[in-house]
């Protein structure tokens, strides 16, 4: 599980088998974890997380989604 980002404690990664799906990002930070749509950024699934934690990440993803579609174009090919 490559991390391709990491900010304000949280580590933004791609799962190997995660090619079939749309673009997302998944996101850990001690016990919480979860799962975002790179292109709109809102929440797939997640758990462990503050309502301010999710929004922080959603914040994250929409500031970072240029790097993490390219990231994520380059791991599985354009299209996602």
């Amino acid at each position: 599980m490559p991390r391709i980002w990491y900010e304000q404690g949280f580590h933004f990664s791609f799962f190997a088998a995660d090619g079939g799906e749309p673009a997302h990002v998944h996101v850990r930070k001690g016990n919480g974890a979860g799962k975002w749509w790179i292109g709109d950024a809102s929440e797939a699934k997640s758990r462990g997380f503050t309502r301010a934690e999710r929004s922080r990440i959603a914040r994250i993803v929409r500031e970072q989604r240029e790097r993490f579609q390219e990231a994520w174009d380059r791991e599985f090919g354009s299209g996602g």
